[in-house]
């Protein structure tokens, strides 16, 4: 029979060795494992010198070597490509803990946590690039930082790992104690009434004697818990009984009140009575209520309707328990426009030439000279950018101050309707005899002296010759209106609020001095009843009002009223 085992007597197996390709086959693959588990870095060796001996180093034999290699070309690729790449699987596996979205775990695909990753991080976008499979970062510095914001991380939640199991260790310790302290004090509490229940029965006083005397302590005892639950019923049914009456007196107080509203006008002040428990319940529905009405009033309002609202909110705001004319003026709307000069085509064809298209206010008053006090009717327009002062006949522009430079308002707390509008000391004001002087301006050819204005600009505002008349003085019946709104026009054109001085004393600048105005209110033989009187003298001019006397029938006295 012919040996299967001959030439190897030991062999114990009918498989044939491994030959020499299948073994160099076997490594390479191992050796391809093991490479694509790792990193790769290119390596590069350069000899220092030819003779293999330390601490020589031949600058020209390297500097060929670098060339031959191409070192600085791929140095300035691999600086200027990405230096890193990783798979999005294991970037994210690996900085997870980076982000409150991805930590401590991730249900979406790995692209998207990864961009969530790297925009709660504070690293720029040019630092990263996404492709198709794998996550490339630009520079080793930014892994470097991504390696130190994980050890930071890491260190925090060991941290919190510990903080949290030291947490559940003295919390499952304190309760521990705390049962064991339950069932010691137990103990003893039951140790102390068996020891005393002894004391009585053995005692010189004893109050019970054998099992008898027992159970009628546990009577008194079931006649007292008995007692103590009734009065735990008593109580919940009055809580509950109380409850339901409450909840009644706010239904029925809501649907009287749903019966009995009061007016929607604003000025109503009437509201139902309400019990003492739902005052506040009360007023809060009142201030609702007329928050209500007051918005359903407003909502009637048109733009003008708007303005003139604000007007007289604006007055009250100036004049309230500051002007005594003030109550007065409640009641009468603000008209602006008493003389209908929007009509007026002659007004229509000035008020082009100086952009005063827009009246806010015009009528006829008196405007009070400086030197002795008398009256001179003008005619008084604003606009919205300026103040005019026009002749009532000839609608001849006499004065334009602009907005912007009246910076202040002064009037009296009496019934004498003086306003004083304060002009700021570097404003030169036109004056009709200067214009009809000019030569540039009677060459211009035009009807108006404001035309001839426009072709010489200095003529009207800036001329070395115009004339500083300091400020105005006027009478008006319609004070309150004008200061109104000669102050929200200066608001709109300056930004700010002008001030409003209301005293009995000031001062004036008339030009080139300065007076002290003096208003008082007397019961004079000189000066009727609702009229004045402006006497100067020097640099101080006083504004006499007569005030009506009322005379007492027991001192015989008269005082004057305002």
């Amino acid at each position: 029979m012919f040996n299967v085992f001959e030439g190897n007597p030991k062999r114990t197996t009918l498989k044939r060795a491994a030959s020499a390709g299948t073994q160099f086959k076997i490594s390479v693959g191992a050796l391809m494992g093991n490479l694509q588990s790792k990193t790769p870095h290119f390596v590069r060796c350069i000899k220092p010198n030819e003779l293999k001996q330390p601490r020589i180093f031949e600058n020209a034999l390297v500097q060929h070597q670098v060339r031959y290699l191409c070192l600085v070309q791929t140095i300035k690729v691999r600086k200027s490509s990405f230096a890193h790449s990783e798979s999005y699987e294991s970037f994210l596996h690996r900085y997870k803990m980076l982000s409150p979205h991805t930590w401590p775990s991730w249900r979406g695909s790995a692209v998207e946590g990864a961009s969530y990753l790297l925009r709660d991080l504070p690293l720029s976008s040019p630092h990263f690039a996404f492709g198709r499979t794998r996550i490339f970062v630009r520079g080793e510095k930014t892994v470097a930082e991504l390696e130190e914001f994980r050890r930071q991380r890491l260190e925090d939640l060991a941290a919190l790992v510990q903080k949290m199991w030291r947490g559940y260790r003295c919390r499952q310790r304190y309760i521990l104690m705390r049962q064991s302290q339950i069932v010691i004090a137990s103990a003893w509490r039951s140790w102390r009434v068996r020891v005393q229940v002894y004391e009585w029965q053995i005692g010189k006083t004893r109050l019970f004697k054998g099992k008898k005397n027992l159970f009628c302590l546990y009577r008194v005892a079931r006649e007292e818990y008995r007692e103590l639950k009734r009065r735990k019923q008593i109580e919940w049914a009055v809580q509950v009984i109380q409850t339901h009456y409450l909840q009644w007196r706010r239904r029925q107080f809501l649907q009287r009140l749903c019966v009995s509203l009061p007016s929607e006008s604003p000025m109503c002040r009437e509201w139902p009575a309400a019990a003492k428990r739902l005052s506040d319940t009360s007023l809060l529905l009142r201030r609702i209520h007329h928050k209500w009405r007051c918005h359903k009033y407003r909502l009637k309002f048109d733009q003008t309707a708007r303005n003139r609202m604000r007007e007289k909110v604006t007055a009250s705001i100036i004049f309230r328990d500051r002007k005594a004319s003030y109550p007065r003026s409640v009641s009468h709307p603000f008209l602006g426009d008493y003389v209908r000069l929007r009509q007026n085509v002659q007004w229509k064809k000035i008020c082009v030439e100086t952009n005063d298209q827009y009246v806010v206010f015009a009528d006829i008053i008196n405007k009070i000279t400086r030197s002795s006090g008398k009256f001179v009717p003008i005619l008084f327009v604003l606009s919205t950018s300026s103040m005019l002062i026009l002749d009532q006949r000839t609608l001849q522009i006499k004065y334009r101050v602009p907005a912007a430079d009246i910076y202040r308002l002064s009037l009296s707390p009496y019934l004498d309707d003086v306003a004083i509008f304060h002009i700021k000391a570097g404003c030169e004001l036109p004056s009709l005899a200067h214009e009809a002087g000019c030569s540039d301006c009677s060459r211009g050819g035009g009807s108006s002296p404001l035309q001839g204005a426009e072709h010489a600009t200095g003529c009207l505002f800036q001329s070395d010759y115009g004339k500083k008349k300091g400020d105005f003085v006027f009478h008006t019946g319609h004070v309150i209106e004008i200061v109104t709104k000669l102050f929200l026009v200066i608001q709109n054109a300056v930004g700010k609020p002008p001030e409003v001085n209301i005293n009995t004393e000031f001062e004036a600048n008339f030009g080139s001095q300065t007076v002290m105005l003096s208003f008082k209110c007397a019961g004079l033989p000189e000066v009727q009843p609702g009229q004045i009187k402006i006497m100067r003298k020097g640099s101080r001019m006083e504004v006499l009002y007569g005030a009506k006397l009322q005379v007492l029938p027991d001192c015989q006295m008269r005082i004057p009223v305002q």
